[in-house]
């Protein structure tokens, strides 16, 4: 499998990334990716591990209000005789 043969750009030719930038909607979506991404790596990096006790403590309160009821697996089973 190979890719077809195609006319490309000149290496002594570059595109400006100005005028790319500037169609609309392109800043707008720079923007919203950025703070996206930004917001991610504050969330894991830094509140991760503020709010890893709070899902803690509110997983042990809803297991303790509604306690999950397991099978007693060290019990003999009972034979009829």
């Amino acid at each position: 499998m190979s890719v077809p043969a195609a006319p490309g750009q000149q290496a002594d030719r570059h595109e400006p990334i100005l005028p790319a930038v500037r169609l609309p909607g392109v800043v707008a979506v720079l923007f919203t990716v950025a703070g996206y991404v930004l917001a991610h790596n504050i969330l894991y990096t830094y509140l991760a591990m503020f709010l890893i006790p709070v899902l803690l403590v509110v997983v042990l309160a809803r297991r303790h209000a509604f306690p999950v009821r397991r099978p007693n697996l060290n019990r003999r089973p009972e034979h009829d005789a």
